[in-house]
């Protein structure tokens, strides 16, 4: 008999280890591509002087490395979202990858309106990203 009861206490040590390793494994953080959006944030408003920017089109925010003057610029990465409303002025905010967010080199930043895979509006100029806490850039934006 006793040798019966060691043996059904021996099983349920294993499930008892089998049940703590199950529930311990499901305590790990998720693995995503947040740990690269630790950086600071770009915020402001994009203006159209010409005419209403519609409901439903894609804006894109390019982010570029400033270069000396006839030298190409080098798009670094890019940001879409599409409006909801049609408006004079579009607000963002967006969070800077860390690479960018760290990195001490000049940014200028560009944006782009488009409709149905057709450009509509676009800024005519480069505008410098200066990296102060709370600063709001005015993107605008012209018929192309």
């Amino acid at each position: 008999m006793k040798s019966r009861f060691n043996t059904h206490k021996k099983s349920y040590s294993y499930y008892l280890i089998l049940i703590l390793s199950l529930v311990l494994s499901g305590c790990t953080l998720p693995t995503d591509n947040s740990h690269n959006y630790n950086g600071g944030y770009i915020q402001g408003n994009i203006l159209s002087n010409s005419k209403t920017i519609p409901e439903n089109v894609k804006i894109t925010l390019s982010l570029s490395q400033n270069k000396a003057s006839g030298e190409k610029e080098y798009m670094l990465h890019e940001y879409s979202f599409m409006t909801k409303t049609k408006s004079l002025t579009i607000p963002f905010r967006l969070q800077l990858p860390n690479e960018l967010s760290l990195s001490s080199q000049p940014l200028n930043i560009s944006v782009r309106v488009e409709k149905e895979g057709k450009l509509i509006m676009m800024s005519d100029k480069l505008t410098p990203l200066l990296r102060q806490s709370g600063e709001k850039l005015l993107l605008t934006v012209n018929d192309s």
